[in-house]
Formats: structure tokens, sequence, C-alpha cells
């Protein structure tokens, strides 16, 4: 019976003993492991032989790493049936399951990921697993710098507790060897930054921009001596290296440069302006120390600044205009940034200060509602055309209301690429003015209002007059003639019946009454040239004048008169209205000479000293007193005895009315008895 049970199977045996031959396996393995992981030397051939190590230990389909950078894991490559595929994973803390093990610093086990809050759907339906496990890689000062992943991709054993224990056993001696590859990484990174430094120094101090650089020991002896500025001081290398400051240098760069030579030895790093050669040089001394941090020599750097000098007093004269500034001067990244304000841009906005400034935007500037105008118009415009200049509106920080300004915004280039770099706005505030021109605006629309009132009265007005005229012209006239018709009629049928004092009384009645006619005659002229419309057309004043000469001539044939009249004046004026000025001023003309024997009348044109054209009538006539000259141009002003020379007082003062109405003016200058001058302008 018993050798019976002997001979039957034992399943824990078999169990014992399947487990002991997995670990024997596993232990292989990671022996193999940890030795092909200490001699990997780069990271990405660490982590690739960890995960595939992994993938056998535990017997995994799939594998994959991640590393730490900026507090998030980041993931390269996914190794799955021997093919290796690049893919571009990031976790942060606390997303999926890699943010799951930053967050916890432990390892994750998931064996049911299909309903895993943690595993993201969207991996779990591309990578397409059964278990996944995440063990943490941590460094000897126990931080977190990466992690590897495995998946089961067939419905085989889930992972379990000694799966972790072998996998973190391997993440052990992989921290190690991953500590190891960045060792190396940072001092090959190390080495070339040295190779690199080196090379640097010489190109350095071979092509030291407006300078140059050398080397010199305790003595003060120059052993290297490089740099484009050596040639233009009248130095080179050869004649600077193997002598000393004081051999090279004049005495009083020499009592400078000494005490900084002297720091440099001492280890001291010293920098000072000196002026030599008619030039302003920077010059830098500093130590130049072995790998014992021993001091051996040192080195001077000396750089022609004479420009950046001279670039530095007009920048500071260029940034004091702008602070000093009436207008408003910004200047703004291409992003909207401000980068400076002046201070009467700062006082107009209300901001309190440039620091206060530069925490802005070009947006914060503008009312709210003009920020999509601005974004529509104003910067495509300036983007497109390289400037835009208008009106526009600011607000004010302090109270937000808008302060209306000229803008002139510009795009500024860089001078090498011609790329925009900057944004530049130069603004004046016109609130005040703007309110002045709505006051004016305001006002205009009253005054037209007054005009039309004033125009509509100036109708009735007018109106009225013509019926006075009217009435003047055929209610007076009429009694007029009756007087005058009666009177001749009693002169001529009772001449015999009237003694001579009846017909002169007879004779005084027709005078004054034929005198009224024409008085009424002039008045309605006079009235007739303030109302009338004008049309201006090119008026040949030379004609006009020789028409009426002509008539003038033939009323009185027997009279000597010398007429001068200048050729080819043309006016553009209403051709009806100049003839009335022209017959008044030629008609005076010829009356006030009627009594000499030869008379003289010329009409022409003289240039002003204010360099406007005059027209005149010259005659050589009776003339007048200057003093009286201001009545002329009165209505019924006469200077001279009407039984010397008759009319009416009305002529002067119809053509002064008709010159005024062509924007014109009129005067006279005359001496008694030696004629007269009269001047018009239209």
């Amino acid at each position: 019976m018993m050798d019976r049970d002997l001979e039957r199977p034992n399943p824990d045996y078999e169990r014992i003993e399947s487990d002991l031959l997995r670990r024997t396996r596993q232990l292989e393995i990671l022996c193999r492991a940890i030795h092909q992981l200490n001699l990997a030397l780069e990271i990405p051939v660490v982590m690739g032989s960890l995960v595939a190590s992994a993938m056998e230990l535990v017997e995994a389909g799939a594998g994959t790493y991640g590393l730490i950078n900026q507090d998030k894991m980041f993931f390269s490559e996914y190794r799955e049936n021997g093919t290796i595929r690049s893919i571009n994973l990031v976790f942060a803390r606390g997303v999926g399951v890699p943010g799951r093990v930053m967050e916890t610093r432990e390892y994750y086990i998931s064996n049911a990921p299909a309903n895993d809050p943690h595993v993201l759907p969207y991996l779990y339906e591309e990578f397409g697993f059964y278990n996944i496990i995440n063990i943490p890689i941590f460094n000897r000062r126990g931080e977190l710098v990466g992690c590897f992943e495995l998946h089961n991709k067939a419905d085989s054993l889930p992972f379990d507790s000694n799966d972790v224990t072998v996998l973190q056993s391997l993440a052990a001696s992989a921290a190690v060897a991953l500590e190891n590859a960045q060792i190396l990484k940072e001092r090959e990174e190390a080495l070339e930054a040295l190779r690199k430094s080196e090379e640097l120094y010489k190109t350095l101090a071979r092509n030291f921009p407006n300078g140059t650089v050398a080397l010199f020991d305790r003595e003060l002896t120059y052993t290297i001596a490089e740099g484009t500025e050596l040639a233009s001081i009248g130095l080179s290398k050869k004649s600077l290296e193997g002598k000393t400051l004081w051999e090279i240098f004049p005495p009083k760069f020499c009592e400078i440069a000494e005490p900084m030579y002297q720091a440099a030895l001492d280890g001291k790093e010293t920098v000072s302006e000196i002026f030599f050669a008619n030039r302003i040089y920077l010059l830098h001394t500093l130590p130049v120390k072995n790998e014992s941090v021993e001091v051996v020599s040192g080195m001077v750097m000396m750089q022609n600044i004479t420009e950046r000098k001279q670039a530095e007093k007009e920048r500071q004269q260029l940034i004091s205009l702008l602070e000093n500034s009436s207008d408003y001067i910004a200047l703004a990244s291409l992003d909207g940034k401000i980068i400076f304000l002046n201070d009467a841009g700062q006082r107009l906005v209300g901001i309190n200060n440039i620091e206060e400034a530069k925490r802005t935007v070009v947006f914060d500037f503008l009312m709210k509602e003009d920020i999509c105008d601005y974004m529509e118009r104003v910067l495509p415009a300036i983007i497109r055309n390289g400037r835009w200049e208008g009106e526009y509106r600011f607000r004010n920080f302090q109270n937000n209301k808008p302060i209306i300004v000229h803008k002139n915004a510009f795009r500024i280039a860089d001078a090498k690429t011609g790329k925009p770099i900057a944004i530049a706005t130069i603004s004046r505030d016109i609130t005040e003015r703007k309110r002045a021109e709505q006051e004016i605006i305001k006002l205009n629309e009253e005054l037209e209002k007054r005009v039309m009132e004033r125009t509509s009265q100036l109708e009735v007005a007018n109106k009225e007059l013509e019926a006075f005229s009217y009435s003047v012209s055929h209610d007076l006239r009429a009694p007029l003639r009756s007087i005058d018709g009666f009177s001749q009629a009693l002169l001529e049928r009772y001449a015999d019946k009237l003694d001579e004092k009846g017909k002169h009384y007879l004779q005084r009645v027709r005078a004054g009454s034929q005198r009224m006619a024409e008085l009424i005659d002039d008045l309605l002229t006079l009235s007739r040239v303030t109302r009338s419309e004008m049309h201006r057309t090119q008026v040949d004043l030379s004609a006009l004048a020789k028409s009426i000469c002509q008539e003038l001539q033939e009323t009185q044939p027997q009279r000597q008169v010398e007429w001068q009249i200048a050729e080819g004046l043309v006016a553009q004026a209403d051709a009806r209205l100049l003839r009335v000025v022209m017959e008044n001023l030629l008609n005076n003309a010829w009356k006030f000479t009627s009594k000499g024997i030869r008379s003289h009348i010329e009409f022409g044109c003289e240039l002003q000293p204010d360099g406007q054209m005059a027209y005149f009538v010259r005659d050589s006539g009776a003339g007048f007193d200057m003093a009286y000259a201001d009545k002329l141009f009165g209505a019924f002003q006469r200077l001279h005895n009407t039984a010397e020379f008759p009319g009416t007082g009305i002529g002067l003062a119809t053509v002064q009315r008709i010159v005024h109405r062509h924007g014109g003016r009129v005067w006279a200058i005359a001496a008694v008895d030696r004629g007269a001058t009269f001047y018009f302008t239209l």
C-alpha cells in the first residue's frame, strides 16, 4: 500500500520543483543581465538591455522604459516580439500608470487593465495587453530617475509578488549602470566642452574683436599675444612676445596697467577703461590657473570700445530725448509686451513707473471696444505697410476714460537681417483739441441756425424793400411827372401872363422835380446792386473801358480829352455790375475834367505792395482834399458844389457796394486841382 502511494504523483512537489526551476532560470538571467548592464556605457543601451532582460525574466510579451526629465516621464521605444518601434509618450505626475508610479514611488501591477482607472484606455487599445507591471528606478540618492513597464500579450499567468522581487533586483542593478552611464556621459560632455573651450580660446585670441589677448608671466613679460587690434596701434605678435609691459607701452599706460596685471597674478580679476593711442580701450585682466587652482600666469584682454562708447553716448542722448519728449513714446515686442514707455507716456495713461508699464501689453492701453478694430485694421497695416498713422483712443489706467491721440506706429527691423523685431509708437494727446473741435462744430451749427434765421429775416426785408422800390418806382414818379409836366405847361401856355419871377419859380419847380427823379433812379440802382444775383464770367475790362469812353466822347465831341487805356486787362467778375463800376468811375473822370481845356483820363492796373493787382481810373481834373476822403463812398456825400459839378452823390456808394460784393476794396488818392486816382480790386 505504501509503495503504491510513493508511485502516485505529488502535486505540491511538482509545483515546488517548477517554481525552483523558474527561480533558478531567473537567477541565471538576472546574473547575465547584471553583467550586460555593467558593460553598457550609454543610457539608451542600459535601458534597452534592462527591458530585454526584464521581459525574459518574467516571460512578458512586450516592454518599454521611461526616463524622468523636468518632472515628466518620457517613453521613446516599445519592444515586442523581437522588434523595437519608436513611440513618443509623455506622462505627468498622476497621469496613467507611469504618473501613478511617479506619485507613489511604488511599483504598480494590474492584472485586469481593462477596468483599471490608472490604465489609459487609448494605450490599452493601442498596445493590447492582458497584464501590466511598472517598476520604478531609483539612484543612490533615492531620487526617481525612471521606470520600466512590461506587458503580457497572452492570457498567461498574471504578474505576482515574486515577479516584483526579481524585477526590483534588476532595477537596482540598472540604477547603478544608469548612474555610471550618466557619469560617463557627463565626462564625455565635459571633455567635449573642454576641447571646444580650448579651440574657442585659440579662436578668441586670434580674432578678438577690436582688441588683443595676451598672456604674461610674473615678470610681466608677454608670452602669447594675438588679436586684430595689434596692427592698428603699431604692434605685432612678434614685437610683443618676449617683451615686458614697460618695454612696450608708454609710462602713463603702464602706471594704470601694472596694478591690474599684479592683481591678476594675485588671483583677482579687474576691469578698467583706459585711453591710449587716441582710442578708448576696455582693459580686462584675470588669473590663469592650473588643475590645482594655482595661478600660473595672467591674461589681459584689451578691446577697442571707442565706437561702443560713442554709441552709448548717442544712446543716452536718444534716451534723454525720448524721456524729455512731451509726446507719448513706447516700444513693444512683436508679441505685444511693452519694452519701453517714456515719462510723458506714463503720465498720459496714468501708469506710475516703467516697471509697471513692462507688466502690460499693447491691448491694456486700448479701450475694450477698440481691441477688435486694432487687431483687424491697425496691426495688419503696421505689419503690411511698416507703419500706421491716424487718430485713436488710449485708455487711462486710473479712471478707464478714453484719451484721444494722434498715433504714429511703425515697425522696427533688425539692422542686419531686416526682420521685424519691435513696434514703436509716438502719440500726441489731442483730447482737448478734439473737444474744442466739437465745440466749434456745435458753435458752427448754432451759427448756421442763426444765419438761416437772419437769412429768413433778410428775405422778408428784401421783399419789403422790393415792395418799397416798386412803390418808389411807380407811386412817387407819377406825382413828380405831373409836377414837371404841369409846370412846363404853365410856362408854355401862360408865359405872357407870368412875370419873370413867376417863370423863375416854375423853372425851379421843374429842376427840383427832375433832380428828385434822378435821386430816385440812383437809389433804385443802388438797391438793385445790393440785391441782384452775381454771375461771374471773364470780363474784358479794356474793351469795356473803351466802349464807355467812346460813348462819353460822343456826348461832347468838341471836348479835347486824351484817353489812355491799358490793353489786355481781364477779370473774373459779374459783367453787368462791373459795367456799373466802370461807368461811374469814368463818368466822374469825364465830369471832373470838364473845366480843363485839355484833359487826360487813364485806365490801367498796378501791382500793390501786398502782391494784389489793383485797377485804377486816373484823371487830371478838379481832384479833392484828402482830409475828406472818408466821405467819398457814403450815399449822398459830395465834395463839390452841385452847380459846379452836377450829381446825386450815389455813384461812388454804388461802386463801393459792387466792389465789396466781389470781395475787393476801393480807395482814392487825390489833390485839389491836381486830379484824382480811384483804385479797386476784385
